[in-house]
């Protein structure tokens, strides 16, 4: 397995070519690339900036490993309104494009909707706005990940295992979140053995926004059930910054992790 760090842990003042240097003398193999509401000032929408921080991965050692649309917490593939939903599928596949350039293999893609929608009808859309990028992702060999982020519709390993067999796409798979798992009550090492061959990738994070071992969660288990379904790819660790000292979690996360 690889690790990554999502590039909100670092400190917001952070450019780009400060989060990659970081991440990379604390050892990381890669960064996860959030990208939130504000997406258009964000510098991998510009041609140049974007250009630079691919010079500066690859002058580091590191990797893209993936890209975060944040930004569809905002926008959305369950949204009500169908010109919503239908900027957010161009969005995302400008995203892919885009992913293909960085060389990163995952874009996840939260499940989320709005008060707005049941969750039959959530599901419905949110499926109908995922088969409407699956075409670009192929095209791209680009994975788009579907994390379960708290919402009826596809909260469980369950849902999320039902959901990738019936779109039934190789280019379509699960983001899986540990800490997720665990708050919303299930046994986070259970559900990695349901979902396995579907893992595209892997966020880790305790109960509670805790440092790692100060939640409840049992890591070692978790990465037993990992190694068990045979996963090798990333584990993106997704932190806030600590008060006291903004970089010290990107150093004891991965710390953390590679002792297990």
């Amino acid at each position: 397995m690889k690790f990554g760090a999502l590039t909100d842990m670092f400190p917001r003042n952070f450019s780009m070519e400060n989060i990659i240097d970081e991440a990379a003398k604390a050892g990381y193999d890669g960064l996860e690339i959030g990208i939130g509401p504000n997406y258009w000032n964000h510098p991998i929408y510009n041609k140049e900036e974007r250009r630079k921080i691919i010079e500066h991965t690859h002058s580091a050692k590191i990797e893209i490993a993936s890209l975060c649309a944040h930004f569809l917490w905002n926008l959305g593939f369950a949204h009500p309104d169908e010109r919503i939903r239908s900027f957010s599928v161009d969005l995302v596949k400008d995203t892919i494009e885009i992913a293909r350039e960085m060389e990163a293999k995952v874009i996840l893609l939260p499940a989320a909707d709005t008060p707005l929608t049941k969750p039959p009808e959530s599901y419905r859309l949110f499926k109908q706005s995922i088969l409407g990028c699956v075409e670009t992702a192929e095209k791209k060999h680009v994975i788009l990940a579907v994390e379960g982020v708290g919402r009826e519709f596809m909260k469980t390993a369950n849902q999320q295992l039902a959901f990738v067999k019936e779109v039934d796409s190789k280019w379509v798979g699960a983001y899986f979140d540990v800490g997720n798992s665990a708050m919303w009550g299930f046994d986070p090492a259970q559900e990695i053995r349901l979902i396995g061959p579907y893992l595209a990738q892997v966020h880790v994070k305790d109960t509670a926004g805790k440092r790692f071992g100060q939640g409840t969660i049992d890591f070692k288990a978790v990465m037993k059930a990992l190694r068990d379904v045979k996963y090798d790819g990333y584990l993106i660790v997704e932190l806030a910054p600590y008060g006291d000292d903004p970089t010290k979690a990107v150093y004891e996360s991965i710390a953390f992790l590679k002792k297990l």
